[in-house]
């Protein structure tokens, strides 16, 4: 067994090289946010092969993007190996969890509101 566990967190270069396989397939329009960019866990044989012995299996990325003017929610498989997407697929009717700067905007709106603002005042 040598090298990094099939199960390790990507890396800050693994993150990196996915972020740019998708944008340099044009799989990040303007407006998209990457919402989740983590491991795409192997198949649980290779695992144990791994842990067998035998050599570690691919690594590749999962990817959710969201194009908030159009309301489209991807996911993703990277492979960080080839550089390549592996599989990409539209999943309709869904929106994905908060981003950042959603959850940022939510708090800035309710501070902006005056009668949030005089309720704060009240408890204060």
């Amino acid at each position: 067994m040598t090298g990094p566990h099939p199960l390790e967190p990507l890396g800050r270069d693994e993150l990196a090289r996915a972020v740019t396989v998708l944008r340099e397939g044009g799989h990040l329009p303007q407006r998209t946010d990457i919402i989740d960019l983590s491991l795409h866990e192997p198949p649980r044989d290779a695992v144990l092969g791994w842990a067998a012995g035998a050599g570690a299996p691919p690594r590749q990325a999962f990817a959710v993007t969201f194009q908030r003017g159009e309301g489209l929610t991807h996911e993703t498989v990277i492979s960080l190996a080839s550089g390549q997407v592996v599989s990409r697929r539209l999943i309709e009717g869904v929106q994905p969890a908060i981003s950042e700067e959603e959850f940022e905007a939510c708090g800035d709106a309710a501070l902006a509101d005056p009668e949030f603002r005089a309720g704060l005042a009240r408890r204060a």
